[in-house]
């Protein structure tokens, strides 16, 4: 019998991009250190091609564990950054209105299931509105090999 359940993989960012301010500035002032920075002018080596590039801007980003649920859902992604923000929220009210950042929510979801739904709560979108500028949803489709 085949398995008619689906996994969804999730995680979500919120990701800090200025041309300016360098993330070491947004982590003393948070008072929290990102999970994944770099700074305007850094080199990098593409992970495809191998080619050699420069950061255009300076990015400081913090990001929840990866999931896989049975489940379309983000609320616990959204749980864990109310407790690490909730007690900051004036310092991200702050870069979010700066015209010198711009602040996103990032949504991952990564399914072997094309039909992807996603509900979220008045209180969840109040509070990514709150804390950003923009959402951004990346949603993956596998492709099975049957």
């Amino acid at each position: 019998m085949e398995n008619d359940k689906f996994l969804f993989k999730t995680f979500c960012e919120l990701a800090i991009v200025s041309d300016e301010v360098d993330p070491d500035a947004i982590t003393e002032e948070l008072n929290i250190f990102p999970d994944r920075s770099f700074r305007k002018g850094e080199q990098y080596v593409s992970k495809h091609s191998g080619s050699i590039g420069t950061k255009f801007q300076n990015l400081w980003a913090l990001t929840s564990k990866t999931t896989e649920l049975e489940e379309e859902t983000i609320s616990h992604h959204i749980e864990y950054f109310k407790s690490i923000f909730s007690s900051k929220m004036s310092s991200l009210k702050k870069h979010k209105e700066d015209s010198r950042f711009v602040v996103t929510f990032w949504i991952w979801i990564e399914s072997d299931f094309a039909g992807i739904g996603l509900d979220l709560t008045d209180n969840e979108l109040d509070f990514i509105s709150s804390l950003s500028n923009s959402v951004h949803f990346s949603v993956i489709v596998k492709q099975n090999s049957s």
